[in-house]
């Protein structure tokens, strides 16, 4: 964008130019109707005061944020469990850049596909980038998908940037954002009667990774003692084995959602969301979760007392599952789907929770990202199987040592950050067959040594 007007042009062009950048100013003098700052909480990170800039300043820093994160996008879009995007990361780029700047109310956007670069693009060049252009007292925003925020290979961008407000779908940002793969729909799932012809009390589709084992076999041998089970299922049919379900068990994953717990909104069927430090739920206090999902503290489940407590939240739903069914289907295109998610980030950016159903979180951003924590290297080299083939190649390597969180020799969680070069260099001495794939026989050889570099990268406070 060009705000500046040629010494050459006739008078008429001058005054055409002239009026054009009034007219923008004021359109960006109109749009900031909202103070964000409350917005980042009290999370104890200093930031400094913000500032308005004069609105042809902040057109012109508008241009060179643009200019500067250029680099980021244009990427291909990463694939998970078979589906290749578009994800919400690049859905924000495509439906916002090359909107002018009052599109963003009192923000700056930055358009970066935080996700699909992490493995192609070192964070700390990219906080290098950012180092160069943005203004501490300037505040930006950005949409990320991921469990691990802007925080990747050791590099926590959020924090070197505490004036970036993160919408977060992974976990680890201000404002939550719902965790999307995709869309699904009950009609078209069922549009054949026999796919959703029977029917389940609870099914279970996902993989036992990321701690799930323990939680799968608490709520199956709870069930048992009341007549009912958990149909667990991995195959084609597995969006028709939850649509014909009452209950859909949808633990966290490696962050603090899952993609489980969408997938169960966006086909009618309660899910039973099973967290562990923190709910991450987009629109708290507008819409009635508790009329639309059973939520378990992890803690809680495991338990003594917690198959009791469990039985009688499933009892209580049960009862109430017309009027889950019915705020499902009122709820699901304007907030579970792509579109609904865009046009809430829309009006959040020019009138904050006035305009939109997006809510903060009051804490401001976590104090980290809340990953899952690693209870044994065995445990862990599954986690990272994400595909479950057996083995692990140097990108899952790298986007899932960065950072992670342990329990140390007392019992309590600690953060393990480890560098690109950390985990190459492990890879190299564990890596028998020299073509940057990990077995689980070349994990398991190496596991000795995997823990000597663990407690190393322990982070201590």
């Amino acid at each position: 964008m060009d705000v500046s007007i040629s010494k050459n042009m006739s008078t008429k062009s001058h005054d055409s130019n002239d009026e054009s950048v009034r007219t923008k100013v004021e359109k960006i003098r109109r749009s900031r109707t909202w103070d964000p700052e409350s917005c980042f909480g009290s999370d104890g990170v200093p930031r400094k005061p913000a500032i308005s800039l004069h609105p042809t300043r902040q057109m012109v820093h508008f241009h060179n944020v643009m200019e500067a994160t250029k680099p980021f996008r244009g990427h291909p879009m990463h694939t998970h469990g078979s589906y290749s995007g578009p994800w919400i990361e690049n859905l924000w780029i495509e439906t916002f850049h090359g909107k002018p700047p009052e599109t963003f109310g009192p923000f700056v956007p930055l358009f970066v596909q935080w996700v699909d670069i992490c493995n192609r693009v070192s964070y700390e060049h990219i906080a290098e980038v950012l180092r160069s252009v943005l203004k501490d007292n300037v505040r930006y925003v950005t949409v990320s998908q991921a469990d691990f925020g802007l925080k990747f290979d050791g590099v926590d961008i959020s924090r070197l940037f505490p004036n970036i407000l993160v919408l977060s779908a992974g976990g680890y940002g201000h404002v939550p954002l719902p965790l999307l793969k995709g869309e699904l729909s009950r009609a078209t799932t069922c549009r054949e009667a026999q796919r959703c012809s029977k029917t389940r009390y609870m099914s279970f589709v996902g993989r036992k990774h990321f701690g799930r084992s323990d939680l799968v076999e608490a709520v199956e041998r709870t069930l048992s003692t009341v007549d009912e089970s958990l149909d667990q299922y991995r195959g084609d049919e597995w969006d028709a084995v939850i649509a014909s379900s009452q209950f859909y068990l949808a633990p966290r994953g490696y962050g603090r959602t899952s993609f489980l717990l969408y997938e169960a909104l966006q086909l009618g069927v309660t899910p039973v969301y099973v967290y562990d430090d923190l709910e991450w739920l987009p629109y708290r206090d507008r819409i009635p979760w508790k009329e639309m999902i059973v939520s378990v503290n992890r803690g809680t489940l495991l338990s003594s007392d917690g198959p009791r407590k469990l039985l009688e939240t499933l009892d209580r739903a049960s009862k109430r599952r017309t009027n889950f069914q019915r705020h499902a289907s009122a709820l699901r295109d304007s907030h579970f789907t792509f579109a609904g998610v865009l046009k809430q980030i829309e009006g959040f950016l020019l009138g904050g929770e006035s305009r939109s159903d997006l809510r903060c979180e009051r804490g401001g951003l976590p104090a980290n990202p809340g990953l899952y924590v690693v209870r044994s290297t065995g445990g862990l080299f599954e986690s990272i199987d994400t595909d479950a083939s057996g083995t692990v190649d140097a990108a899952e390597l790298v986007k899932s040592l960065s950072s992670f969180q342990v329990l140390d020799d007392g019992g309590n969680t600690a953060i393990v950050s480890m560098t690109r070069d950390d985990i190459e260099t492990f890879l190299s001495h564990a890596d028998i067959n020299d073509d940057r794939i990990l077995s689980r026989k070349e994990w398991a050889s190496q596991e000795r040594n995997f823990r000597k570099l663990i407690e190393q990268k322990i982070v201590r406070s």
